[in-house]
Protein backbone atom coordinates (compact mmCIF):
# COMPACT_ATOMS: atom_id res chain seq x y z
CA UNK A 1 0.00 0.00 0.00
CA UNK A 2 1.83 3.36 -1.21
CA UNK A 3 1.73 6.41 1.56
CA UNK A 4 3.40 8.39 -0.62
CA UNK A 5 3.23 9.02 -4.20
CA UNK A 6 4.77 11.13 -6.89
CA UNK A 7 3.14 11.16 -9.93
CA UNK A 8 5.18 12.61 -13.17
CA UNK A 9 6.32 15.53 -11.09
CA UNK A 10 8.53 18.30 -12.65
CA UNK A 11 10.67 19.95 -10.67
CA UNK A 12 13.18 23.07 -11.00
CA UNK A 13 15.55 25.11 -9.68
CA UNK A 14 15.87 29.07 -11.05
CA UNK A 15 15.33 28.23 -15.18
CA UNK A 16 16.97 24.46 -14.70
CA UNK A 17 14.58 21.66 -14.38
CA UNK A 18 16.16 19.30 -12.46
CA UNK A 19 13.54 16.49 -12.46
CA UNK A 20 11.10 15.92 -14.70
CA UNK A 21 8.24 13.42 -15.24
CA UNK A 22 9.33 11.49 -12.51
CA UNK A 23 7.19 8.65 -10.83
CA UNK A 24 7.54 7.32 -7.24
CA UNK A 25 6.04 5.09 -4.88
CA UNK A 26 6.59 4.72 -1.45
CA UNK A 27 5.30 1.65 0.30
CA UNK A 28 3.96 1.92 3.96
CA UNK A 29 6.42 0.17 6.80
CA UNK A 30 9.40 0.41 4.99
CA UNK A 31 13.03 1.92 4.87
CA UNK A 32 13.76 3.82 1.59
CA UNK A 33 17.02 5.28 1.07
CA UNK A 34 18.19 7.97 -2.29
CA UNK A 35 21.13 7.35 -3.49
CA UNK A 36 23.05 9.56 -6.55
CA UNK A 37 25.84 12.12 -7.00
CA UNK A 38 25.33 15.71 -6.13
CA UNK A 39 22.92 17.59 -8.89
CA UNK A 40 21.40 14.13 -9.17
CA UNK A 41 17.96 15.75 -7.20
CA UNK A 42 17.97 13.85 -4.20
CA UNK A 43 17.27 16.65 -1.97
CA UNK A 44 15.09 18.41 -4.33
CA UNK A 45 12.77 15.72 -4.83
CA UNK A 46 12.31 15.21 -1.03
CA UNK A 47 11.26 19.03 -0.95
CA UNK A 48 8.87 18.23 -3.34
CA UNK A 49 7.46 15.07 -1.27
CA UNK A 50 7.36 17.14 1.31
CA UNK A 51 5.70 19.84 -0.37
CA UNK A 52 8.66 22.58 0.45
CA UNK A 53 9.00 23.45 -2.74
CA UNK A 54 6.54 23.96 -5.56
CA UNK A 55 5.90 21.21 -8.25
CA UNK A 56 5.70 22.50 -11.94
CA UNK A 57 3.82 19.95 -13.21
CA UNK A 58 2.21 16.70 -11.73
CA UNK A 59 1.39 16.20 -8.30
CA UNK A 60 2.56 14.49 -4.89
CA UNK A 61 -0.16 11.98 -2.94
CA UNK A 62 0.05 11.51 0.41
CA UNK A 63 -2.42 8.57 1.63
CA UNK A 64 -4.18 9.03 -1.54
CA UNK A 65 -5.06 12.78 -1.67
CA UNK A 66 -3.43 15.77 -3.28
CA UNK A 67 -0.76 17.14 -0.63
CA UNK A 68 -0.98 20.64 -2.30
CA UNK A 69 -4.52 20.30 -1.19
CA UNK A 70 -3.88 19.57 2.28
CA UNK A 71 -3.34 21.75 5.09
CA UNK A 72 -0.06 22.45 6.67
CA UNK A 73 -1.20 20.73 9.74
CA UNK A 74 -3.13 18.43 8.45
CA UNK A 75 0.66 17.22 6.92
CA UNK A 76 2.75 17.78 9.54
CA UNK A 77 0.14 15.47 11.62
CA UNK A 78 1.06 12.51 9.67
CA UNK A 79 4.63 13.80 8.55
CA UNK A 80 7.67 14.43 10.21
CA UNK A 81 10.67 16.04 8.43
CA UNK A 82 14.09 16.65 8.98
CA UNK A 83 16.39 18.64 6.93
CA UNK A 84 19.90 19.21 6.29
CA UNK A 85 21.64 21.46 9.57
CA UNK A 86 18.16 22.47 10.65
CA UNK A 87 18.18 25.67 12.60
CA UNK A 88 17.69 25.72 16.84
CA UNK A 89 17.11 28.83 18.31
CA UNK A 90 19.98 29.82 20.64
CA UNK A 91 18.79 28.95 24.10
CA UNK A 92 16.69 25.87 23.66
CA UNK A 93 16.44 23.50 25.35
CA UNK A 94 16.47 19.24 24.24
CA UNK A 95 12.81 19.27 25.65
CA UNK A 96 11.61 22.95 24.34
CA UNK A 97 12.88 21.21 21.02
CA UNK A 98 11.03 18.04 21.48
CA UNK A 99 7.98 19.92 22.27
CA UNK A 100 7.14 21.55 19.22
CA UNK A 101 6.56 18.33 17.48
CA UNK A 102 3.32 18.72 19.21
CA UNK A 103 2.08 21.85 18.17
CA UNK A 104 0.64 20.36 15.23
CA UNK A 105 -1.89 18.35 17.47
CA UNK A 106 -2.96 21.38 19.37
CA UNK A 107 -4.98 24.75 18.51
CA UNK A 108 -2.91 27.86 18.38
CA UNK A 109 -4.24 28.84 21.75
CA UNK A 110 -3.81 25.77 23.57
CA UNK A 111 -1.57 24.69 26.14
CA UNK A 112 0.84 21.48 26.16
CA UNK A 113 -1.62 19.00 28.29
CA UNK A 114 -0.50 16.14 30.41
CA UNK A 115 -0.78 13.65 27.33
CA UNK A 116 1.44 15.63 25.33
CA UNK A 117 4.02 15.95 27.95
CA UNK A 118 3.81 12.60 28.68
CA UNK A 119 4.48 11.88 24.85
CA UNK A 120 7.28 14.50 24.92
CA UNK A 121 8.89 12.23 27.49
CA UNK A 122 8.16 9.41 25.84
CA UNK A 123 10.22 10.57 22.46
CA UNK A 124 13.05 12.37 24.95
CA UNK A 125 13.56 8.32 26.08
CA UNK A 126 13.22 6.91 22.94
CA UNK A 127 15.83 8.61 21.45
CA UNK A 128 17.97 8.33 24.72
CA UNK A 129 18.15 11.73 25.99
CA UNK A 130 16.73 11.51 29.18
CA UNK A 131 19.94 12.64 31.09
CA UNK A 132 20.18 15.74 28.61
CA UNK A 133 16.20 17.10 28.19
CA UNK A 134 17.14 19.98 30.17
CA UNK A 135 20.34 20.96 28.19
CA UNK A 136 20.97 23.72 25.99
CA UNK A 137 20.76 22.14 21.85
CA UNK A 138 24.14 23.92 21.03
CA UNK A 139 25.69 22.82 23.68
CA UNK A 140 25.42 18.95 22.83
CA UNK A 141 27.47 16.82 20.42
CA UNK A 142 26.22 16.62 16.69
CA UNK A 143 24.96 12.85 17.27
CA UNK A 144 23.05 14.26 20.36
CA UNK A 145 21.75 17.37 18.09
CA UNK A 146 20.46 15.28 15.55
CA UNK A 147 18.41 12.48 18.09
CA UNK A 148 16.98 15.61 19.52
CA UNK A 149 15.60 16.90 16.40
CA UNK A 150 14.60 13.13 15.68
CA UNK A 151 12.24 13.26 18.87
CA UNK A 152 10.97 16.76 17.83
CA UNK A 153 9.82 14.24 14.92
CA UNK A 154 9.11 11.45 16.57
CA UNK A 155 6.53 13.01 19.03
CA UNK A 156 4.45 14.38 16.02
CA UNK A 157 3.00 10.86 15.84
CA UNK A 158 3.98 10.68 12.01
CA UNK A 159 2.77 7.60 9.68
CA UNK A 160 6.27 8.93 7.85
CA UNK A 161 9.72 10.25 7.74
CA UNK A 162 12.06 12.47 5.51
CA UNK A 163 15.44 12.53 6.81
CA UNK A 164 17.69 15.11 4.10
CA UNK A 165 20.95 13.60 5.08
CA UNK A 166 20.88 12.84 8.77
CA UNK A 167 24.31 11.79 9.38
CA UNK A 168 26.17 14.44 7.28
CA UNK A 169 29.21 16.00 9.56
CA UNK A 170 28.84 13.40 12.22
CA UNK A 171 31.91 11.13 13.26
CA UNK A 172 31.43 7.52 12.18
CA UNK A 173 30.25 6.40 15.73
CA UNK A 174 27.45 8.88 15.74
CA UNK A 175 26.51 7.94 12.30
CA UNK A 176 25.93 4.68 13.21
CA UNK A 177 24.25 5.91 16.02
CA UNK A 178 21.62 7.71 14.27
CA UNK A 179 21.19 4.81 11.22
CA UNK A 180 20.46 2.17 14.60
CA UNK A 181 18.23 4.72 15.87
CA UNK A 182 16.23 4.88 12.45
CA UNK A 183 16.04 1.58 12.20
CA UNK A 184 14.55 1.33 15.34
CA UNK A 185 11.66 4.01 14.93
CA UNK A 186 10.94 1.37 12.04
CA UNK A 187 10.77 -1.45 13.35
CA UNK A 188 9.50 -0.46 16.57
CA UNK A 189 6.47 2.42 15.58
CA UNK A 190 5.86 1.10 11.96
CA UNK A 191 7.17 4.54 10.78
CA UNK A 192 7.88 4.57 7.33
CA UNK A 193 11.14 6.50 6.29
CA UNK A 194 12.42 7.98 3.63
CA UNK A 195 16.06 9.36 3.35
CA UNK A 196 18.81 10.67 1.80
CA UNK A 197 21.87 9.47 1.58
CA UNK A 198 25.38 9.38 0.49
CA UNK A 199 26.90 6.14 1.79
CA UNK A 200 26.37 3.61 -0.42
CA UNK A 201 27.06 0.92 2.40
CA UNK A 202 24.93 2.62 5.36
CA UNK A 203 22.04 2.99 2.55
CA UNK A 204 22.54 -0.88 1.45
CA UNK A 205 22.69 -2.08 5.40
CA UNK A 206 19.91 -0.33 7.31
CA UNK A 207 17.40 0.05 3.65
CA UNK A 208 14.32 -2.23 2.45
CA UNK A 209 14.73 -0.16 -0.75
CA UNK A 210 17.36 1.83 -2.29
CA UNK A 211 16.55 4.38 -5.35
CA UNK A 212 19.23 5.49 -7.24
CA UNK A 213 18.87 8.61 -9.30
CA UNK A 214 20.73 10.35 -12.36
CA UNK A 215 20.47 12.99 -13.63
CA UNK A 216 16.87 14.01 -11.47
CA UNK A 217 15.37 10.21 -13.16
CA UNK A 218 15.44 7.13 -11.42
CA UNK A 219 17.96 4.71 -13.06
CA UNK A 220 17.59 2.03 -10.46
CA UNK A 221 15.30 0.90 -7.68
CA UNK A 222 14.72 -2.68 -5.82
CA UNK A 223 16.25 -4.09 -2.89
CA UNK A 224 20.06 -3.70 -2.13
CA UNK A 225 21.56 -6.80 -3.16
CA UNK A 226 19.24 -6.10 -6.56
CA UNK A 227 20.36 -2.10 -7.36
CA UNK A 228 23.90 -2.19 -5.66
CA UNK A 229 26.28 -3.78 -8.69
CA UNK A 230 29.12 -2.77 -10.54
CA UNK A 231 26.94 -1.76 -13.73
CA UNK A 232 24.82 0.51 -11.62
CA UNK A 233 27.64 2.01 -9.19
CA UNK A 234 29.92 2.61 -12.57
CA UNK A 235 26.97 3.94 -14.52
CA UNK A 236 26.04 6.29 -11.91
CA UNK A 237 28.76 7.18 -9.79
CA UNK A 238 31.54 7.22 -12.08
CA UNK A 239 34.10 4.47 -10.35
CA UNK A 240 34.35 0.82 -10.27
CA UNK A 241 33.67 -1.29 -7.46
CA UNK A 242 34.03 -4.37 -5.86
CA UNK A 243 30.77 -5.86 -4.45
CA UNK A 244 30.77 -8.19 -1.41
CA UNK A 245 27.59 -9.79 -0.04
CA UNK A 246 27.08 -10.18 3.59
CA UNK A 247 25.54 -13.73 3.93
CA UNK A 248 23.61 -13.72 7.16
CA UNK A 249 22.06 -10.10 6.35
CA UNK A 250 21.83 -10.92 2.02
CA UNK A 251 23.51 -7.09 1.89
CA UNK A 252 25.97 -6.03 -0.77
CA UNK A 253 28.94 -4.31 0.66
CA UNK A 254 30.50 -2.24 -1.93
CA UNK A 255 34.29 -1.16 -2.10
CA UNK A 256 34.91 1.51 -4.67
CA UNK A 257 37.78 2.98 -6.38
CA UNK A 258 38.37 5.69 -9.29
CA UNK A 259 38.38 4.80 -12.96
CA UNK A 260 41.59 3.90 -14.28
Amino acid sequence: MSILEAKKIDLRYEEKFIVQSLDLSIQKGKIYSLLGPNGSGKSTILKALSRNLKIEQGAVYLNGRMIRELKAKEIAQKMGILSQSPYTPPHFTVRDLVEYGRFPHKKFWERLSKEDLDIVNWGIEQTGLTTFANRVVHTLSGGERQRAWIGMALVQKPSILLLDEPTTYLDIAHQLEIMELVTSINKDFGITIVMVLHDMNHASKYSDELIVLKNGGIFAQGSPIKVLNKHTIREVFGVEADIWVDPLRQKPICIAQALA
